[in-house]
């Protein structure tokens, strides 16, 4: 799927558009759920001064309008910051310290995201219920997860 590194380097959006679209048929195809979660605000890295930020910022939006339609199209559910909320503009403790990347606080606010907006907490709670799914840690499943999807051709 295209994100961060392909705004940051400027990725032409049919290319772009052509990596989302492949990626959502496929995750189509492997799970009744795909949750697209794109790259947030590129434009908001303390990295890029004003004028390269705006243009990050840009390219970021234009991404986002991708992941949406193709999300549209493939009935996925996706999880996107809005813009006027950024914690990664509000405070310094997600960003690390190139001040491009995220820190290990900047992805678990990416994950708590993730386990809120998709609701996913209450969706594997449902998976696992109607055993779908073995959690890692478990003495079914002591290193890895496993999925029992009838639509994934990878079942075991």
């Amino acid at each position: 799927m295209a994100g961060g590194n392909d705004v940051v380097r400027l990725r032409g959006l049919r290319s772009m558009q052509t990596d989302v679209d492949h990626v959502a048929q496929r995750a189509r195809r492997l799970a009744d759920l795909a949750v697209p979660m794109p790259a947030g605000n590129v434009g908001n890295a303390p990295f890029f001064f004003a004028l390269v930020s705006w243009w990050m910022t840009l390219s970021s939006r234009r991404l986002h309008a991708l992941v949406d339609e193709d999300a549209s199209r493939h009935e996925a559910l996706v999880v996107e910051r809005e813009h006027t909320d950024d914690p990664f503009v509000e405070r310094p403790a997600p960003n690390a310290a190139d001040g491009l990347h995220r820190s290990d606080a900047g992805y678990r606010v990416r994950f708590d995201e993730l386990l809120a907006k998709g609701a996913l907490s209450q969706r594997f709670a449902a998976v696992v219920a109607a055993d779908r799914w073995v959690w890692p840690g478990t003495p079914e499943m002591p290193d890895m997860p496993k999925t029992r999807n009838p639509r994934n051709p990878r079942n075991t």
